[in-house]
């Protein structure tokens, strides 16, 4: 046998062996079965204060009208205080006794809150929440949450603040004039 048919045969044998091996199935060993398989889902914690929000979603509000939104505040504390204030966003005024609310936190209970809000006109307003628990010997926890408001025709409000001021320049062109700041060091 010549030294060309001997390295044709040796490669003919090389290529059956290695589609021979990748043809056949695949066995699964014990380790692989005693594997434990998660069932839950992953999740993760949010830091900060374990407080959770809930309010009724008012129906849209005539400007000239004053409204009340009702919060739920739930909390999973033993003990310590819970201290709740309450801002509006630009145009908006939250007002009364109830901007601010604290309370004794005893087991995991909820909290019922009623804020009042008058805007100063149409648009989408927010009620911006801020919670801070108070527990002796450990560091304060903060969470924040917000009240979405549409008041009058919130939408067109909207889009014409997000619009800005439209001014003709020199050569008869309108341009959006934004707010900007420079500097220059």
């Amino acid at each position: 046998m010549d030294m060309v048919h001997f390295l044709r045969a040796v490669w003919v044998t090389s290529l059956a062996a290695a589609l021979a091996s990748a043809c056949s199935p695949v066995v699964q060993t014990d380790v692989a079965q005693d594997k434990p398989i998660a069932e839950t889902v992953p999740s993760t914690t949010k830091p900060g204060a374990s407080v959770r929000f809930s309010h009724d979603f008012p129906a849209p509000a005539d400007a000239s009208r004053r409204g009340t939104v009702s919060i739920v505040v739930s909390e999973d504390y033993d003990d310590g205080l819970l201290h709740l204030s309450a801002t509006g966003s630009a145009g908006l005024a939250v007002y009364g006794a109830s901007r601010t609310m604290n309370v004794a936190m005893a087991g995991a209970n909820s909290h019922a809150w009623t804020l009042n809000y008058q805007a100063d006109g149409d648009g989408v307003f927010f009620i911006n929440i801020a919670a801070e628990t108070e527990r002796e010997g450990l560091p304060a926890s903060m969470r924040a949450y917000a009240v979405r408001l549409v008041i009058g025709d919130g939408a067109a409000a909207q889009q014409k603040q997000a619009i800005g001021t439209v001014e003709q320049l020199e050569d008869g062109s309108l341009a959006i004039i934004m707010p900007a700041e420079e500097v220059i060091e």
